[in-house]
């Protein structure tokens, strides 16, 4: 039962529904084309419908089924609650260094998963990424852009996104695992500089730029991150595939040893602040700090110590002033 629209675009139109059998919100993705016009399309499409609903991943959207209306092929998916990426970098939403690479990393998961089941995206770009309420991250789209090769698109129409295709998809010299890569490289590039690698003022100079420039240092944006950071974005986006992460579990990696020294980095700057406004006795703000490293390593133990002593002064101090109201 389709309650209302969630998005439309190029490539088609999505609804959001609900399965009256199993009582739950779905997404449906209506595909902008006429199969009557395509013999074979249906069942190529089938194809990526079942090759997608085979990759159960927590960083992949879950397909639950498939079909056509009215000569329109359509998939039935998981409805997520959240944004895409596309729509939180076009409002600027503040997000931190860390949430920025953990939003990558989890990226490469899923694409990681699909790599090893044979299947490649293509297609990774902003919009095609979700960032759901409860922090999570979904793929989506899954084998959309690989049907485009046979017909989905429109005579001379380039299959993908441009800003985010590699090399050698322009070159048409076929693509592999690291197009993904690649792809990913321009989402990171995107996510800390707000701007794109490679942009021209006219689909031939963007084109020209893919191919022949390296993209802008960070310092041009006003950019401030650690040079590890800009360097493992480069080599994501290295013209030749050989030369980029082989695996997107490299990238993970990659991005995960990075990750991880930077959020010890900020566990000591927070527990410092955290122990010099507790003994300047500056207890609610030092609460903040200790809450602040308890997000990032709920373990931490000198954390967990520190805010129990904060929290005995405050109710020690919250005693002390009920007594002397009843004084």
């Amino acid at each position: 039962d389709v309650i209302d629209t969630i998005a439309r675009g190029g490539m088609g139109v999505v609804y959001r529904a609900k399965d009256p059998f199993l009582d739950r919100l779905v997404a449906i993705k209506m595909i902008n084309v006429d199969i009557n016009e395509s013999a074979d399309f249906l069942e190529r499409f089938r194809r990526e419908a079942v090759s997608t609903a085979s990759l159960p991943h927590p960083n992949i959207v879950t397909v639950y089924d498939w079909g056509e209306h009215q000569g329109h092929p359509y998939l039935v998916m998981q409805f997520l609650e959240g944004n895409s990426l596309e729509a939180l970098l076009r409002a600027h939403r503040p997000m931190s260094l860390l949430e920025k690479i953990s939003i990558i990393i989890e990226v490469c998961q899923g694409l990681a998963f699909a790599h090893q089941h044979g299947i490649i995206h293509r297609d990774i770009k902003p919009a095609n990424i979700m960032v759901l309420n409860d922090g999570g991250v979904k793929i989506v789209d899954f084998g959309i852009a690989r049907l485009g090769d046979h017909g989905l698109t429109k005579t001379g129409q380039i299959v993908g996104s441009l800003n985010y295709m590699p090399p050698e998809q322009i070159r048409e010299k076929g693509v592999d695992t690291r197009a993904d890569i690649y792809s990913t490289g321009v989402v990171l590039y995107q996510l800390l500089t707000y701007a794109l690698p490679f942009e021209g003022d006219s689909t031939v100079s963007t084109l020209a730029k893919i191919i022949s420039d390296d993209p802008p240092p960070f310092r041009q944006f006003g950019v401030s991150c650690p040079p590890e950071l800009e360097a493992i974005t480069l080599k994501a986006l290295a013209k030749n595939r050989d030369q980029r992460y082989a695996t997107a579990e490299d990238l993970a990696a990659a991005l995960a040893e990075l990750q991880n020294r930077l959020k010890q980095d900020s566990i000591r700057e927070y527990l410092n602040k955290a122990e010099l406004l507790q003994r300047n006795n500056e207890l609610l703000q030092a609460q903040e700090y200790l809450l602040k490293v308890q997000k990032l390593d709920r373990q931490n133990t000198t954390a967990a110590k520190l805010l129990g002593l904060i929290r005995d002064k405050l109710q020690a101090q919250l005693s002390a002033e009920r007594a002397r109201q009843f004084k």
